[in-house]
């Protein structure tokens, strides 16, 4: 295993809120994939078949029985990660890890998580007996039903954190919730990166060429001048320029809520009509992308009860399948990434700490006692006591920590915790709809955070949709920067109506795909979010623009492509401007560098040496394009992590590379004004130098760009060797094969390891010529989560080199290739 600190490891876990695993599991039993098994709360005899990769193949006779026995096969396979998530969103961490865990339970209690679960719980608990319901309480009693055998046996495993308990729906909710919460977490970190970003550059001629509240429009749709006038619209808003926080209070606010950002913006989605596909029917591809460890955030399963045959993934703790087909239909998700969440700076009474300022007068705040509980070196509990303060807008997130007290109070608005959790409502009615009218009306039941949803049916038709609860704004306002929360002036509108949601259906061009890039217009503007620069957007709008007709072997070929058009293309201007110039031949090295990059088609292959050169030109260009402006600190922030180049820069900096007049190429801290060839060469040279130095010039990109599956409680119980990899991995930054790179670690160490919080956690692939015989999938390595199992890391050769699955639905095809376990009453 690299050598990682373990503190470091527990906020990329937290981060991710879903990196976890089972080290020391109570190993798997002859009986777990075979025989009878008597149990508590079942109608009906259950029949159980794993195939050859762990997979269950539910056959049940009723719902209820359905998925108990999904709770139950699942709980037993990942009951350790079921606990760690379970803590992680009822912050309770500390009382099983201690004190390093009160830095997540912190801001799981400050921002509401566990406050919606306990609303979402009751709700539910009040609502009348339908499937929904049927299904939530039957899955949480199956997975009870495996926590009671545990305390029975007594084999609790070595890593479970803590003594097994029954889980309640409020830890279900608030499982669920704490992981939808990351979505819109990744925008208050950008927001706050952008205010800062704003307030310090404060020259509007630098901030006109900055794409700070939405992307570039992929779509043909798109009128053209909805884009190029959206930078001038946004400046025609006043920016409202404060004193930026001093670094002090920048790095606590940060560090407060980065435990819940995480690298969610790197999915694929693409559905081909008929008339694009060589079979003449839809070809369905899902290529979610979320974090990369053991065991693997999907479980995999298949339930067949009356009138439903439903297979998909489905998420830790909760009946929820995000991708996956049934009878008639498939569907599939990435992150809508639209702005959904707004942060303001509140007006405090000076002489009431309890007050702020509404409009036109002083209102109270409303006040929340938490309690974090944490272990001690001796074993016992100490009570931890902060308050929560709330205003109209939301809680206020750094007045928690004593260090940050002297700020203006930032209050956090998120649309999610304005409305009822319907995210589990949603998806179960998606899967179960066996027609476009009826998904329509389960997709339209999502609020936030917000999905492209995709779709396609037997009947030959295909859709795209924003699913979202998407906030009206005043005209006035850049959401993307700390708003006004005294006067009243910067308050919601309210909601658009779900019919104004962009959206997709049967389109002419005869195709519908998501990148995380810019969605469409609403009420004529286009709206604003987190969105990525639309470089793998293109790049499959150009593929699938080529008007050539697909099959399924091109779309699986099309998971694992590793070019990047605009990396090809910065490298070969760089070479162009730089043709005359000393430093490309002032050594051996720097010869050899550009003869590499020279040679590059923009492939992340595995035995390419382009991206390694490339990367570290790449940061030092950034760094000589925007650190001079912005400062070091903040330019760093920029960089660091999971979701390296934030936002703003991911979407500008294309077009500020290509501007040769850019107002960013010159080095403001020089008396000289430096011209774009200037620029290159300083950054051509460093990068060599590093790489040089580094001992990494020549180095091919499966030497350096490796792949770790960290099994995290290993890291509390000090046991070694139940970690997977490392992995060469092919796939780069903005490839459609995407994966993410830590660039501050690039810069300063070169370290081209994948960030641990983002790659294609699946690979999802539905023929609609033989649903049942044709369709495909692949996780990154296994089923299991107990390291003993053969399905633990059956599937990582398969994932590794670029090859699916067969996904059985056909009941005779999957006895002969399973082992059959029987539930009794």
């Amino acid at each position: 295993m690299c050598k990682i600190g373990k503190i470091e490891f527990i906020c990329v876990a937290i981060i991710l809120f879903f990196t976890t695993c089972q080290p020391n599991q109570a190993q798997p039993k002859p009986s777990l994939y075979s025989g009878n098994v008597t149990v508590q709360g079942i109608k009906q005899q259950v029949e159980i078949f794993f195939d050859n990769y762990g997979i269950p193949h539910i056959y049940a006779q009723n719902i209820e029985d359905a998925y108990f026995a999904l709770g139950y096969v699942q709980a037993r396979e990942r009951i350790s990660q079921f606990e760690f998530f379970r803590r992680l969103g009822t912050g309770t961490l500390a009382e099983v890890i201690g004190i390093n865990g009160a830095a997540f339970d912190v801001p799981t209690r400050t921002f509401g998580i566990v406050e919606q679960a306990k609303k979402s719980a009751r709700l539910l608990k009040n609502s009348p007996n339908n499937a929904l319901k049927k299904s939530i309480t039957a899955y949480l009693k199956g997975v009870n039903t495996h926590l009671a055998d545990l305390n029975k046996s007594g084999e609790k495993p070595k890593d479970f954190l803590g003594s097994p308990t029954q889980y309640t729906l409020e830890d279900m909710y608030a499982t669920l919730g704490g992981f939808l919460f990351g979505f819109p977490a990744f925008g208050m970190y950008s927001d706050i990166l952008t205010d800062q970003l704003v307030n310090t550059v404060k020259d509007e001629r630098y901030l006109s060429e900055l794409k700070i509240s939405t992307g570039t429009p992929v779509n043909t749709s798109y009128a053209k001048a909805a884009f190029t006038n959206n930078i001038k619209n946004d400046l025609k808003k006043p920016f409202k320029f404060h004193k930026h926080l001093d670094q002090e209070r920048l790095n606590a606010i940060i560090k407060f809520q980065e435990n819940y950002k995480y690298g969610l913006k790197n999915s694929n989605s693409w559905v081909l009509s008929g008339k694009m596909t060589t079979t003449g029917k839809p070809l369905f591809s899902s290529d979610a992308h979320v974090p990369l460890a053991k065991p693997d955030t999907y479980y995999e399963a298949h339930l067949v009860y009356p009138g439903h045959s439903i297979y998909g993934l489905f998420f830790p703790l909760a009946p929820l399948c995000g991708i996956g087909y049934n009878q008639n239909i498939s569907w599939g998700i990435t992150t809508l990434l639209n702005d959904d969440i707004d942060l303001y700076r509140e007006k405090q009474n000076p002489e009431n700490p309890n007050q702020v300022w509404e409009n036109d007068r002083w209102k109270n705040v409303k006040v929340r006692k938490e309690v974090v509980k944490i272990l001690q070196k001796n074993g016992t509990l100490k009570d931890s006591v902060f308050e929560v303060k709330i205003t109209r807008h939301g809680p206020i997130i750094n007045q928690v920590k004593n260090e940050i007290t002297e700020e203006a109070p930032i209050s956090m608005f998120y649309t999610g915790f304005k409305h009822k959790d319907a995210a589990l409502e949603s998806f179960f009615e998606m899967s179960h709809a066996q027609n476009l009218l009826a998904f329509t009306s389960a997709v339209s039941k999502q609020i936030a955070p917000g999905f492209n949803v995709h779709y396609a049916d037997k009947q030959g038709n295909i859709a795209w949709f924003a699913a979202a609860k998407l906030l009206k704004r005043p005209s006035h306002v850049i959401s993307k920067v700390i708003l006004d929360g005294a006067s009243g002036k910067d308050e919601p509108l309210g909601y658009y109506p779900f019919r104004r949601n962009p959206k997709s259906i049967n389109p002419p061009e005869g195709f519908v795909m998501s990148a995380n890039h810019q969605i469409g217009k609403v009420d004529g503007t286009l709206y604003p979010g987190y969105y990525v620069a639309g470089v793998r957007a293109k790049r499959l709008k150009k593929i699938f623009g080529s008007g050539k007709k697909f099959s399924s072997q091109d779309l699986q070929k099309l998971f694992f492509d590793d070019v990047s058009p605009v990396f090809k293309a910065i490298s070969e201007e760089i070479l162009k401007v730089l043709e005359d110039h000393s430093v490309l031949t002032q050594s051996e090295h720097h010869r050899n560098a550009a003869r590499i990059l020279k040679s590059w088609k923009g492939d992340h292959s595995l035995n390419t040496r382009g991206p390694v050169v490339f990367y570290q030109l790449y940061v030092h260009l950034l760094k000589n394009y925007f650190e001079d402006e912005v400062g070091k600190e903040l330019f760093e922030l920029f960089l660091k992590g999971d979701t390296p180049v934030y936002g703003v820069i991911d979407r500008s900096f294309e077009d500020i590379f290509f501007n040769k007049n850019s107002v960013w190429i010159d080095n403001k801290n020089t008396p000289k004004k430096e011209t774009r060839k200037d620029i290159f060469a300083k950054s051509f040279g460093v990068a060599i130098d590093s790489l040089v130095s580094k001992g990494l010039l020549g180095k091919q990109w499966k030497e350096v760009h490796l792949q770790y599956y960290i099994n995290l409680p290993a890291l509390f119980t000090g046991q070694k060797g139940f970690d997977l990899g490392p992995y060469p991995l092919k796939g780069g930054i903005n490839t459609i094969n995407k994966v993410e790179i830590d660039l501050l670690k690039v810069y300063y160490h070169g370290d081209y390891r994948v960030a641990k919080t983002s790659g294609p956690n699946n690979r999802t692939l539905v023929d609609f010529s033989d649903m049942d015989n044709k369709s495909l999938g692949v996780l990154p390595t296994g089923q299991s989560g107990l390291p003993k199992s053969k399905f633990y890391s059956d599937q990582a050769k398969l994932y590794n080199n670029d090859r699916l699955r067969k996904m059985l639905r056909n009941r005779t095809e999957i006895e002969k290739k399973s082992t059959k376990l029987i539930l009794k009453k």
